[in-house]
């Protein structure tokens, strides 16, 4: 799966109008709110053996003038039945002021499973951020399982 296939599935997450340009989702309609994922890891590809783990962390940063209160981490993966989640879509339960506010530590935990016959797998992650149903960042990386 590529990067322009993850941002088409956020996409038919949020069942929203969307234009897709080099891999980017733009909804049409009001301006997002500017609320970005600061301080993301991880980046580029991070290699697994079956059964272990990798931590994503990031803090969410507001930088409009208004409250955000209903931030929403969705978290899509290629290859889904080799991985778990431990929190594929949810709400950062914590009110971020503007501007330049931003949140506490978020994370999300992502385990290998066992790959079958196959000696080695490697999936596309997409990490997006929604504020008002709208897809306002998205940060993608690789995992690769190993035996």
């Amino acid at each position: 799966m590529n990067k322009k296939i993850l941002a088409i599935a956020f996409a038919a997450i949020l069942g929203a109008s969307v234009v897709t340009v080099a891999g980017f989702a733009f909804t049409s309609g009001p301006r997002p709110p500017n609320v970005k994922f600061v301080e993301f890891t991880p980046q580029g590809t991070t290699t697994l053996r079956q059964g272990e783990s990798v931590t994503v962390s990031f803090n969410v940063k507001n930088f409009d003038s208004t409250t955000v209160t209903n931030a929403r981490i969705v978290t899509e993966l290629e290859g889904a039945q080799f991985f778990t989640v431990d929190k594929p879509d949810y709400v950062i339960n914590e009110a971020i002021a503007g501007p330049d506010g931003q949140s506490s530590e978020q994370t999300i935990v992502i385990t290998s499973l066992n790959t079958g016959d196959l000696s080695a797998i490697e999936s596309a992650v997409g990490v997006g951020l929604i504020v008002d149903d709208k897809l306002v960042d998205l940060r993608q990386f690789d995992l690769r399982i190993e035996k």
